[in-house]
């Protein structure tokens, strides 16, 4: 099976979204900044005696500090897929499917994957991400595919040639 396509920046944000809210380091972190900025908060209002007002005021601020947290880092996960270091993501690519692996060709590369080295396979509404890392995938849009059923066959393919590795 062989599909021709090029990714957009559209594309690129959704692996990047998809990846990032998943990493357990940044869960973790997260929860670090969300703890640290609740305990802050907490404390500059300690000192407030009508309870309603007290709750009132400590959820403006939580909602205040987590609207700018996912604020910064969204701008910055932007920013990193528009680094020019990301080109590779943006070339017309061609890619194959069979019992021995992936191969993508694009302007500037060759790549030959056997299906061990395909580290997970997950599905969204618009995607299919082929990681080779933790980070790293390659991307396959939806509309790479003429029909619902070519997206679906696709998708069985590249799942049965995973398990049966």
């Amino acid at each position: 099976m062989k599909i021709k396509y090029k990714n957009n920046l559209q594309d690129v944000l959704s692996l990047s979204l998809y990846t990032y809210i998943r990493m357990p380091l940044m869960i973790v972190l997260f929860v670090i900044i969300i703890i640290s900025s609740s305990y802050v908060n907490f404390i500059e209002l300690i000192g407030e005696n009508e309870k309603l007002l007290l709750v009132t005021k400590f959820i403006l601020i939580e909602g205040r500090d987590i609207f700018f947290i996912v604020l910064l880092v969204a701008v910055l996960m932007f920013l990193s897929v528009l680094s020019k270091k990301n080109k590779n993501y943006y070339l017309n690519k061609e890619i194959s499917i069979s019992n021995n692996g992936l191969f993508q060709i694009s302007e500037f590369s060759k790549t030959e994957l056997s299906w061990k080295a395909i580290q997970k396979i997950a599905k969204t509404k618009n995607h299919i991400f082929l990681y080779v890392n933790q980070i790293s995938a390659y991307i396959v849009p939806r509309r790479a595919f003429q029909n619902q059923n070519d997206w679906e066959s696709f998708y069985s393919k590249i799942m049965q040639f995973k398990n049966e590795t």
